[in-house]
């Protein structure tokens, strides 16, 4: 099994020291996996076809499971590594994490820093997010291509995770696998994204679709646009 680990990143200074530190993060947890970078050249990123830029590129070097992580997520080793087992068995998309923390500042120069790790936070009573949706991902390469990417129509980023939800709901029959863990996601000044109407309307249309595995199939045959 060749293990890609896949990264959309536009550079942004406020961004940086959270990229550099998740970077770091993976080459020691997965010091046999390349990392892909991706930035689809539009005026405003494109998160999904980003990822799909850099999933492409992993496909093409080899690589049987994916694993898809933004660039400021660490993602605790041991449901990382069950995720990848499972996914290099089963064509599922797999969630390695139950629970999602945001870090305030204060905790990611700790993680930074190498003053804690994120074994250490497990079980620390930080408000933590249950059952999130994005921010890392572990798949094979059949099921990538079974459900054509991420959607490229959805603008920038924004809701562009809870559609992949829907479409594996209609396609698998069921909400992505998890694998019981935390994920810490540092912390950076640009934290709040742009909730784009128009997407949060293209999800409405992927939900519409969640108990009709024909419509949802033919319409996510339009997610490359930027092919």
């Amino acid at each position: 099994m060749k293990l890609g680990i896949e990264m959309p990143w536009r550079p942004q200074p406020t961004r940086l020291r959270a990229k550099d530190a998740t970077v770091k993060y993976y080459e020691e947890e997965l010091p046999d996996a390349k990392i892909y970078y991706a930035d689809y050249p539009s005026t405003k990123f494109n998160l999904s076809a980003s990822r799909n830029l850099a999933t492409e590129a992993a496909i093409a070097d080899g690589c049987d499971v994916i694993l898809i992580v933004d660039a400021d997520c660490l993602i605790h080793r041991d449901p990382l590594k069950e995720a990848i087992e499972k996914a290099s068995k089963q064509n599922l998309i797999f969630t390695p994490y139950t629970d999602l923390m945001f870090a305030d500042e204060n905790i990611s120069n700790q993680l930074i820093n190498g003053e804690v790790t994120v074994t250490e936070l497990i079980g620390r009573p930080i408000p933590i997010l249950n059952w999130q949706v994005g921010g890392a991902y572990v798949m094979n390469a059949t099921v990538f291509e079974e459900f054509n990417g991420w959607d490229e129509r959805f603008v920038g980023w924004g809701f562009e995770d809870m559609a992949m939800q829907s479409a594996h709901i209609a396609i698998k029959k069921s909400h992505q696998a998890r694998v019981n863990g935390l994920t810490v996601c540092l912390s950076h000044k640009d934290r709040d994204k742009e909730l784009v109407k128009v997407n949060e309307k293209r999800w409405d249309y992927y939900v519409s679709l969640q108990t009709d595995e024909v419509a949802m199939r033919e319409h996510i045959k339009g997610n490359r646009i930027n092919k």
